[in-house]
């Protein structure tokens, strides 16, 4: 059975509904999210730091399609006039459940246990992977996100 690495964690794809656009996409193999916040040392008097000056939250995402299900990805976006990374901003969702086990049986969770909201997600830059060895072509997509919930 074919698997999605979602945080750096193997999910099944029957765990897994995964909508960008408002579309159910099928041909993802990976996705990640995060957030990250500047923060700088501040400095009183002599040269020791003493405390840290808080800054603005940066939310970011990526995501890796099969080549079939990336063309289908942009063809939204070409519809529209666009290029992939001028089609923006876009919502991503991923609902998944885990699976538990109980005596001798492994239960799915559904409806989803987990569901992510990736809001206002516009795209930096879209490109290939071939890997020696490798038998399909992927295209990895990273993008700023306005808020993740």
């Amino acid at each position: 059975m074919a698997n999605i690495l979602i945080q750096g964690k193997n999910h099944d794809w029957s765990d897994v509904k995964i909508y960008i656009m408002g579309k159910e996409i099928g041909g993802i193999t990976a996705i990640n999210w995060g957030i990250a916040k500047e923060k700088s040392l501040t400095h009183a008097t002599g040269q020791e730091p003493d405390g840290a000056a808080h800054g603005k939250k940066t939310y970011k995402c990526d995501f890796t399609l099969k080549l079939a299900a990336a063309l289908e990805f942009e063809a939204i976006a070409k519809a529209a006039g666009k290029n992939v990374t001028e089609y923006a901003p876009f919502l991503i969702i991923i609902a998944y459940a885990e699976k538990t086990v109980e005596g001798a049986f492994v239960v799915q969770k559904f409806p989803p246990t987990q569901v992510t909201k990736i809001l206002d997600v516009d795209l930096n830059d879209a490109g290939e992977d071939v890997s020696e060895g490798g038998t399909t072509i992927v295209r990895k997509y990273t993008a700023i996100a306005g808020k993740i919930i």
